[in-house]
């Protein structure tokens, strides 16, 4: 449901993609100057085209991005909504965390990501640091041989959403503000999964697959049950799954049995919910499911019959295998175009992304990420303010 091109005073927009039906390239003005007017049709553009590259924005502050992701979300505990629970201490991940956490003047919340060794001084961190990747090594049961990765062969970490899905709703809206970016010929992700599938991406770049499109491209069969059904998360997802390895397109988990519930993890804190989320300004129904984490489904095909738990995980993951890997095909994924100086925004609820794997001879990568806890579940979205509620027209 794009916005008409006469009601857009304020940004320039261009798809980002000919062959994709979401995604666009925005112009206009400077981010640390936006006026409420300009922001709230900047809002408009995020959750109408799920995913924004905002050109041209090199001395964006790492305060204003703050300052924005509570704007898009102005009941918002104001918490990191992704990074501890899913890369911290015996987490599956563990191998990328970088300690500790760093700072930036006036931005505590904002993260800094990337790839590299950086010089202190950086918008006010007070040393030296390191950053370390999420690669699909040693998340992945087989790696791609560093030789092939150095030749420009990758893959796709893990296809995910941010949030951990253990005591806090999903961020509305991530952004990503490139500071620096590896460099050279697109690399070569690879599907590896036995469909000898691929497709070229910018290194570094980020892959979204449109998960509004995803759904719509669901049987009626399927549909039945993905609109009635939940899946549970277990307590410490990301905990749980410490040992365990995935398919070489990011998307499944082996069925090795090395998942295992953490002691200190408390069960009032996991989440059933449904598989189906509601976008508030379009009123879009699209298919949201963290598939690498879910433990159950609670199946039923309509809303008055009794949930059926389904708990036998290679029966879970299979499910939940046939109504996505079907989607994930070279011309649904984009990679998205970002160049130094650009912010990435895009709709945490309403599309899928992953890293994409780059040699470390393009370069360092260094990013700034924010993307807060959210005051209301995806599911059951609250109106945003001044943007049209169509939640009535999905239900």
């Amino acid at each position: 449901m794009p916005i008409p091109t006469s009601t857009i005073k304020y940004w320039t927009t261009e798809p980002l993609s000919d062959s994709h039906s979401f995604g666009v390239k925005v112009r206009g003005p400077d981010l640390n100057e936006m006026s409420e007017e300009q922001f709230k049709e900047l809002e408009e553009l995020i959750y109408t085209h799920k995913v924004l590259v905002v050109k041209d924005q090199k001395g964006f502050k790492p305060e204003v991005q703050q300052m924005l992701g509570i704007k898009f979300d102005p009941k918002t505990p104001a918490e990191l909504g992704h990074m501890e629970d899913v890369r911290g201490k015996n987490t599956v991940l563990s191998k990328a965390k970088t300690e500790p956490k760093l700072s930036m003047t006036g931005a505590h919340l904002v993260n800094i990501n990337g790839s590299g060794s950086f010089k202190a001084g950086h918008y006010g961190v007070d040393r030296d640091f390191v950053l370390k990747p999420l690669t699909h090594k040693g998340f992945h049961r087989d790696d791609v041989p560093d030789e092939e990765t150095e030749a420009g062969f990758t893959r796709f970490q893990r296809w995910h959403i941010d949030n951990p899905f253990y005591k806090n709703w999903p961020a509305r809206v991530t952004t990503i503000w490139a500071h620096t970016l590896p460099k050279g010929d697109p690399v070569t992700v690879r599907w590896s999964d036995g469909s000898n599938l691929e497709a070229k991406s910018p290194p570094g770049a980020t892959a979204f697959i449109d998960c509004v499109a995803m759904y719509n491209a669901l049987t009626e069969e399927q549909k039945k049950w993905v609109d009635n059904s939940l899946v549970a998360y277990p307590a410490q997802p990301y905990q749980w799954l410490y040992g365990a390895k995935c398919d070489g397109l990011g998307l499944r988990m082996f069925d090795e049995g090395k998942e295992h519930h953490p002691e200190d993890a408390d069960p009032a804190h996991a989440q059933t919910i449904p598989l189906v989320w509601l976008n508030p300004v379009t009123g879009e129904k699209a298919l949201q499911v963290h598939a690498i984490i879910v433990h159950q489904i609670h199946y039923r095909e309509s809303a008055t019959d009794e949930y059926k738990i389904i708990d036998d995980l290679k029966t879970v993951r299979q499910m939940l295998d046939d109504v996505q890997r079907p989607f994930i095909t070279p011309e649904n994924v984009l990679f998205a175009p970002t160049e130094e100086g650009d912010l990435l925004c895009f709709y945490n609820r309403g599309v899928r992304h992953s890293a994409v794997g780059f040699p470390e001879s393009r370069g360092p990568r260094l990013l700034h990420q924010l993307q807060l806890v959210a005051s209301d579940p995806p599911f059951d979205p609250s109106p945003i303010e001044g943007l049209p509620y169509r939640v009535a027209v999905a239900a």
